[in-house]
């Protein structure tokens, strides 16, 4: 018993750089899973209100109805608005599958996620 404390209490101590504690991987493993869920299920919340909302995100180039929806969904901080604008306004002509893969990476980049 002796011989694993002094084998583990030195280990429990080191940082190999990038990789860390060995002893925290597992924990860190699980944080990490837990934040990738956590984001993957606010990306399906944010694609599907496009999905379902793409003909009320814009009129013409300006803001439509269905805006301030996605801004709030995706959590959309005020001063990456305007950018975010000009994006759709850029992909507006695209087909439907392309413009939805787009839009769900303009809005979650845009958003505070």
């Amino acid at each position: 018993m002796l011989r694993w404390i002094v084998v583990l209490l030195p280990l429990a101590a080191c940082d190999f750089g990038h990789i860390g504690n060995p002893l925290l991987l597992p924990v860190r493993a699980v944080g990490a899973g837990l934040d990738n869920a956590a984001y993957n299920a606010e990306r399906r919340k944010v694609r599907g209100y496009l999905a379902a909302n793409r003909d009320g995100l814009l009129v013409g180039n300006s803001p439509g109805p269905a805006w301030n929806g996605l801004k709030e969904i995706a959590r959309t901080r005020p001063d990456r608005e305007a950018q975010m604008l000009r994006d759709f306004v850029d992909i507006k002509s695209l087909p439907n599958p392309q413009w939805l893969d787009r839009a769900t990476v303009i809005a979650m980049v845009m958003g505070d996620f």
